[in-house]
């Protein structure tokens, strides 16, 4: 098993784990569209990384959506910096329908490291209470290798994998809403090789991936789930987040908790804080904060 090694910010470890369900809210009845929506949001941890991530939601003829998003994260580790960038588009019916249907392309991963492309669906239905979700996707992953796997002529190793959430969420009063929701995937191949070191005759000892690489692997979640709450507020609203996932190459259970406060600045801006920690066995916690600005119009 490898030592330690360069953590990813909690907000990428989300990214990754394949969910696709949208975020808790209150199913309201506004009577008439959802506006248009930019978010644009930065964060940064007590280890030194940070993040940053544009989120677009352009509200299109016949209420469906066009969704874009990117983003980038950076970590400094010992075989140098984690790097991942986002990409993602999607497009969505109208999420005030009582049936919302999504889907959405999205590539991840860092050139020469990792890359990944998942293609995302997901449907919700809600009542004036109660919202079910279910999401599925289809991922291909590209893994390279270092010497000397690579002088022996395998570069890369390419592997898919499978998932499916499910989310239900009850607004238990006016201003409260809380959602559960559990994800699994499953990998055509075992990731666990990646944290087994090499050896050949006996003595000549080396990893089948460079460190940058195996960060990047290890934020690869098997399975997790967790609970989210969210209090309507007459200044904007105050959000909180437990979650726990499982690394599909190491089996190392990180655990999230984090607090949300969106104040509203004007009719058409929200400023959203948030801050928590994240938790894994034989590590430091890492403390995290992030700021954004929602503008719509």
């Amino acid at each position: 098993m490898r030592g330690r090694r360069p953590r990813l910010l909690p907000v990428l470890l989300v990214l990754i784990a394949g969910s696709s369900l949208p975020n808790a809210a209150p199913a309201l009845d506004l009577g008439f569209a959802l506006p248009s929506s930019l978010r644009l949001a930065a964060g940064s941890d007590d280890d030194g990384g940070y993040d940053y991530f544009l989120n677009l939601d352009q509200a299109l003829p016949g209420g469906q959506r066009a969704l874009f998003t990117f983003g980038r994260s950076r970590s400094v580790g010992v075989g140098g910096n984690v790097e991942p960038t986002t990409v993602a588009l999607g497009v969505s019916s109208d999420p005030l329908d009582q049936l919302m249907v999504a889907t959405e392309v999205e590539d991840w991963g860092q050139d020469g490291e990792i890359t990944t492309r998942s293609v995302r669906g997901n449907a919700q239905w809600r009542s004036d209470r109660w919202q079910f979700g279910l999401g599925v996707h289809m991922r291909s992953i590209e893994i390279f290798l270092q010497p000397p796997l690579t002088i022996l002529g395998q570069n890369s190793v390419e592997i898919t994998s499978e998932g499916a959430e499910f989310g239900i969420g009850l607004q238990l009063a006016e201003p409260l809403f809380v959602q559960l929701n559990y994800f699994d995937n499953n990998y055509s191949r075992d990731l666990g090789f990646l944290d087994d070191p090499i050896v050949v005759r006996d003595f000549i000892v080396f990893d089948p991936t460079s460190s940058v690489t195996f960060s990047l692997a290890a934020g690869l979640q098997e399975q997790g789930g967790g609970l989210t709450a969210s209090l309507l507020t007459d200044w904007g609203g105050v959000n909180g987040d437990w979650s726990r996932s499982v690394s599909a190459v190491d089996g190392a259970a990180s655990t999230v908790l984090s607090l949300g406060l969106d104040f509203d600045l004007t009719a058409a801006a929200v400023l959203q804080l948030t801050g928590g920690r994240q938790s894994t066995p034989g590590q430091d916690d890492l403390l995290f904060g992030s700021a954004a600005l929602l503008i719509t119009w």
